[in-house]
């Protein structure tokens, strides 16, 4: 009897550290559970920080180039549709130390690929069309000054032609495209139509168009 009570004794005391190892085990791992919700929470809150400070950044840019459009159509108004081209470009220089500031070092643009942009820009300027950049449509010169805006903007990070299409002057940052209302009443994309402004001034330069070109003609809308 002795021995078999001597025995029920050290087996409920193994049964007590055993329960006492599962007990800290347990609890070793809902600290590692948590400290890795905790880790993933911060990692969240951090992405939310940085998506709120892009968000910013871009509504931030939206104004400004929607203050300076506003600013030129008033200035269109009062002269009644007059202006120059180098009064443009002097309202333009207000955003040259934004666009510094955001500039990421790239590629450089060449003089070549910057000559072919500053001909788009013109070629809008001077076109007499009427562009919607989005929403109802506009003058010329209105959309001149709101894709040279960008174009000042995004400069550091465009290396062709093509870049500038794409990046610029194919849609807004929130995926709304641009038109261009024609002679006929119809409407094309805006990057189409500087595709083929592009290539008639490559033509006309006695240069072939390079392999990247946006699409010619994605076809003409007609209201």
């Amino acid at each position: 009897m002795a021995q078999r009570a001597k025995t029920d004794v050290w087996i409920s005391r193994a049964v007590l550290v055993l329960s006492a190892c599962l007990i800290a085990l347990a609890c070793f791992l809902v600290w590692r559970i948590s400290m890795v919700v905790y880790r993933l929470e911060q990692a969240v809150v951090s992405v939310g920080a940085d998506v709120r400070q892009v968000t910013a950044t871009g509504v931030r840019l939206s104004e400004l180039v929607d203050r300076l459009a506003d600013r030129v159509e008033r200035l269109e108004r009062k002269s009644e549709g007059a202006i120059g081209m180098d009064e443009l470009e002097s309202a333009l220089d207000e955003l040259k130390d934004l666009r510094e500031g955001l500039a990421r070092p790239r590629e450089a643009l060449s003089a070549e690929a910057e000559g072919e942009i500053r001909y788009l820009l013109r070629r809008i300027h001077g076109s007499g069309l009427q562009f919607a950049l989005p929403g109802k449509f506009g003058s010329a010169s209105r959309a001149y000054v709101h894709l040279t805006a960008k174009f000042q903007l995004y400069r550091s990070t465009l290396t062709s032609a093509e870049d500038f299409i794409r990046t610029v002057a194919s849609q807004t940052v929130t995926g709304h495209p641009y038109y261009v209302k024609l002679e006929d009443g119809g409407k094309i994309a805006l990057d189409a139509w500087l595709g083929e402004q592009l290539a008639e001034y490559r033509a006309k330069q006695g240069q072939s168009a390079k392999p990247d070109a946006p699409p010619q003609q994605s076809g003409v809308q007609h209201d």
